[in-house]
């Protein structure tokens, strides 16, 4: 968990016009919205939450919800434009693209390791 926190330090959407930014941890408590804009990339944080507590104790449930935030992840490329936080009114946006590399690479690291630990709880 300690590298996803550390991650959601760093921008998210960068907002070119206004020169400002808006940094991961805002949308892990406020990105819950964009799914009444019709947007679910939020909601892979749930899953790798359920995939953190059943990591030890259901390996093969925890695959499944490391796999859904991976594909739910992949959502966040349909951003395009968005309100900034401090206007009212809807601008383009960039992906902060470390930020986003970064999640996705730990997604895959944990889902690798999920994977391990999956076949060795099969093997004993």
């Amino acid at each position: 968990m300690i590298p996803y926190v550390l991650i959601s330090d760093l921008p998210l959407f960068i907002y070119p016009k206004h020169e400002s930014f808006e940094q991961g941890w805002i949308f892990v408590l406020l990105g819950w919205l964009t799914i009444l804009d019709g947007n679910f990339a939020w909601l892979a944080n749930p899953c790798l939450f359920i995939a953190f507590i059943l990591l030890s104790r259901r390996p093969d449930i925890a695959l499944t919800a490391v796999s859904a935030a991976l594909l739910l992840g992949l959502t966040i490329f349909t951003y395009s434009d968005m309100q900034a936080l401090d206007s009212s009114k809807t601008t383009s946006v960039h992906l902060g693209i470390i930020a986003i590399s970064l999640w996705f690479i730990v997604t895959t690291v944990l889902m690798t390791t999920i994977k391990k630990i999956n076949e060795n709880f099969k093997t004993e």
